[in-house]
């Protein structure tokens, strides 16, 4: 039973929102593009796991993708979480392709990608810090159940080495599944009821806080990075805008609804709201009337009235800054 579905993480949304929105000559581009395509495989990695656990029976597992918990400060993260009545399971996701050595001397990854060497944190030890911050917030609520990891590698083409004896925790993503029911076995004596898994699953999803990341300032851009107007998907011109249709005068590509990505870009890339003004400045477009017409054709949720009208991004780009939009009326 998934309790809590994964979903694309609003940063790889916001990254893609800015390299539609920047110059490939602004000197972040790179920074930027190179971001966006680790965090994307790691989003991969971490499908292939949901791709897996379909396998399990659809009773007894209780399923709850990317947690984000806060604890001591501050956050950590949890790819997967399998609850069971008797026993919690966290699963942390690595997606790194070559050979994978695990240096059980020094807690290291250590990657061979052809001629290239480099070291990264070990997952194991990871997956050990998740479990004893995750233990810690749990431990009155539930006192007797077990916790154990597992680390997923999601590409089977990854070799995996170690310098110890077999990895009991550490397995490719094709086989998680037999991993767990081996478990299953492991920890044969329940721990939960019904009612306690319901009230773990209730207590971790009310303190599961998303990131809302703040993409210009971790990227250190500015306004003036930021592309304004339309521009051409065909030949990369600025489109003029003509009545109700974006025309491009160089290669004649033509479309009516060009805007709603950008103004999705928009709620990406700046805050969760946005006035006729910040429009009219975002798509460099002098009419009034004609941002109001965009603005309205994409239903979107509006307070206030004439000049003071604010209109809300869909809930699924930032449910948490919504409820604070009034107080952060600032131009772009």
């Amino acid at each position: 039973m998934v309790v809590k579905v994964r979903t694309i993480p609003l940063r790889i949304l916001k990254d893609e929102a800015l390299l539609r929105n920047i110059s490939p000559q602004c000197p972040d581009y790179s920074v930027i593009e190179n971001d966006y395509y680790r965090r994307k495989a790691g989003y991969w990695g971490e499908t292939q796991i949901d791709h897996y656990l379909r396998l399990l029976p659809k009773d007894g597992y209780y399923i709850l993708n990317d947690l984000r918990i806060p604890f001591a400060g501050r956050y950590f993260q949890i790819d997967c979480l399998i609850l069971t009545a008797r026993y919690c399971l966290v699963i942390e996701s690595k997606n790194i392709k070559g050979i994978l050595f695990f240096d059980h001397v020094f807690d290291q990854l250590i990657r061979t990608n052809g001629d290239l060497q480099e070291a990264f944190e070990d997952p194991i030890t990871q997956a050990k810090n998740i479990l004893l911050q995750l233990k810690a917030i749990l431990k009155e609520l539930v006192p007797n159940l077990p916790f154990d990891f597992i680390v997923s590698i999601a590409s089977s083409k990854t070799v995996l080495k170690s310098d110890s004896q077999p990895m009991k925790q550490v397995c490719h993503a094709y086989s998680l599944v037999q991993k767990i029911l081996e478990m299953d076995k492991f920890y044969s004596r329940e721990a939960l009821n019904n009612f306690e898994i319901e009230e773990v699953c209730k207590l971790l999803l009310k303190l599961h806080s998303p990131d809302q990341p703040n993409i210009m300032k971790i990227y250190g851009l500015t306004d003036r990075d930021i592309l304004k107007g339309i521009y051409c998907p065909k030949c990369a011109e600025k489109m003029a805008l003509h009545n109700t249709k974006w025309i491009c005068r160089k290669c004649d590509y033509h479309s009516k609804d060009a805007h709603v990505q950008k103004i999705k870009d928009y709620f990406l890339i700046y805050r969760p709201f946005i006035t006729n003004k910040q429009l009219r400045f975002f798509l460099d477009i002098p009419s009034r009337r004609s941002a109001y017409r965009m603005l309205t054709s994409c239903q979107l949720r509006l307070t206030g009235n004439g000049k003071g009208r604010i209109y809300y991004a869909p809930p699924s780009f930032s449910p948490n800054e919504i409820a604070i939009a009034e107080e952060e009326q600032d131009e772009i």
